[in-house]
């Protein structure tokens, strides 16, 4: 057990040694902009840490072990068809959000937003979990096919999933150009969105789109 935490945490802290930040060419112009942006910015040395820490969490407890094969595979499926929903609700009020009939997006989305939330807590009960089995399936499957180490799949089989960063991308207003793609966190509302687009757009006088990459 204390090796396969040892392994995994060297595996972990190399790929951090590996991460950049966002993609920004130099200029005072991308440090105006980023003064919209800098609280708001996607740590990706911290999501790894965060990662590493649960990973070594769940491999010490191995709560996994304790379920049968169909309690396994059942909380899997149970788990993808929970992100399923989700996924469903979060097009639904986008929709209301991009809809120009819709006067108060806000209230008109309040009752999904609630669901949404209800559904995002009981999620993070279960992910870790489903992390855990998933991450155990896949290296049995590798040892059965011979893809081990000293017993050990040769990468370590990891699995963490979160929302992905969404990206601040600026363009001339003349010109379809990427001129800057800055991580920005999907913490934000929709709201929080439209207002910082203005913003950038006003002050820089240029065009700004936040757009899950």
């Amino acid at each position: 057990m204390f090796r396969r935490i040892l392994h995994l945490m060297l595996v972990l802290l190399i790929a951090i040694l590996l991460l950049g930040g966002s993609s920004l060419p130099p200029g005072d112009e991308i440090e105006r902009i980023r003064a919209f942006t800098r609280a708001i910015e996607f740590d990706y040395v911290t999501w790894t840490l965060n990662a590493l820490g649960i990973k070594l969490g769940q491999l010490a407890l191995g709560t996994s072990n304790y379920l049968s094969l169909n309690s396994q595979s059942q909380l899997v499926i149970d788990y993808l068809n929970l992100v399923s929903e989700m996924n469903t609700i979060e097009g639904k009020i986008q929709q209301i959000y991009a809809d120009p009939h819709t006067s108060d997006p806000e209230n008109a989305s309040a009752s999904l937003r609630k669901n949404l939330q209800s559904l995002k807590e009981k999620n993070s009960q279960m992910q870790p979990l489903a992390e855990s089995i998933l991450q155990s399936q896949i290296s049995d499957t590798a040892a059965r096919l011979g893809l081990t180490l000293a017993g050990q799949p040769i990468p370590p089989v990891l699995y963490h999933i979160t929302p992905p960063p969404d990206a601040l991308i600026i363009s001339p207003r003349n010109v379809i150009r990427q001129d800057a793609d800055i991580s920005i966190s999907t913490d934000l509302t929709l709201d929080q969105i439209t207002k910082l687009e203005d913003n950038v757009d006003k002050t820089m006088n240029v065009s700004s789109l936040v757009v899950g990459i």
